[in-house]
């Protein structure tokens, strides 16, 4: 038995006096009335209520007991009160973890609109390439490139992030443009860690260029890569999102269109909507309607 209904039971035949009319709040029978209150007795060790035919009356540990009870539940309406209140309020901290490229370059100013729209809510934005678990991690919503492989969470693809190699126009003057992967390897590539370690669509081989040791710089920031690509260090492949200007302006070129791997999926992971506030429900439907296509960012970034 629910010992929490057993003391609310309790409770309403102490102030009803009656078996009866506790049944009936409760929806139970009388007889089920007496097991509640048994089984209260038989928790505590003693008689709480002293029964007869024509009435029942309270014992003196019933008396103390009757009294605890009213406050614990009273206690427990007010906790349900409150639950209730934050669940269904859009305020409160909202924890958020992202790829570190895509969540500077396009989530940050998302949420910028965001917090505009709901000003008690406050973000914690976490930027990481890598693997977070959405199950057991302090994040209300996580962003993830790439095929996902677990399903005890709930994923919505957002976009698809297209790849693009380049390199500084001064770069390629001084040592020659690649026309082919396999050229890669007589070239110096800047090595973005996550990648080279989790791409499925070239061979260890084809992958060399970006290890060490003859990739000499290697990180984890793509803006980092980047700005080593421009002051012409070698040649990247990095979201085209996040070079668009840079090859707008003739700072990069792209190089082997050709060979670039397919469009990367960005998927939003995170728990059933039994277990969301209702802000996190909110950022959920605004970050859907954001990659919608008419939401003002292309499927494909």
């Amino acid at each position: 038995m629910d010992r929490l209904l057993s003391m609310e039971v309790f409770v309403e035949v102490v102030k009803t006096g009656s078996f009866v009319r506790a049944s009936e709040k409760f929806h139970i029978s009388s007889a089920m009335v007496g097991k509640h209150i048994r089984r209260l007795e038989h928790h505590v060790g003693t008689t709480l209520l002293n029964r007869t035919t024509r009435k029942q009356s309270l014992t003196e540990v019933g008396r103390t007991y009757f009294t605890e009870c009213e406050r614990l539940l009273h206690e427990h309406l007010f906790l349900d009160q409150r639950i209730s209140a934050i669940k269904n309020t859009a305020s409160g901290v909202l924890r958020i973890n992202a790829p570190i490229t895509f969540g500077a370059e396009i989530l940050s100013p998302m949420i910028g609109k965001f917090l505009d729209q709901h000003p008690h809510v406050s973000i914690d934005l976490s930027l990481t390439n890598e693997k977070v678990d959405v199950m057991h991690d302090d994040y209300d919503v996580i962003l993830r490139t790439g095929r996902l492989e677990n399903a005890a969470y709930i994923a919505r693809q957002l976009c698809n992030i297209e790849m693009v190699f380049c390199a500084s126009p001064t770069y390629l003057e001084k040592h020659g443009t690649p026309e082919s992967i396999e050229a890669l390897q007589h070239h110096q590539c800047l090595a973005f860690k996550h990648w080279r370690k989790h791409s499925p669509f070239y061979s260890p081989d084809e992958l060399k260029p970006f290890a060490f040791p003859q990739a000499r710089f290697q990180t984890n920031c793509g803006s980092a890569l980047l700005n080593a690509a421009i002051a012409d260090l070698g040649i990247i492949l990095q979201p085209k999102m996040l070079v668009k200007d840079p090859l707008a302006d003739g700072s990069l070129v792209e190089i082997l269109s050709a060979f670039v791997p397919p469009p990367r999926p960005i998927s939003l992971l995170y728990r059933s909507r039994a277990d969301q506030t209702l802000k996190t429900q909110l950022l959920i439907n605004y970050l859907i309607d954001q990659f919608r296509p008419s939401g003002g960012y292309p499927c494909i970034v």
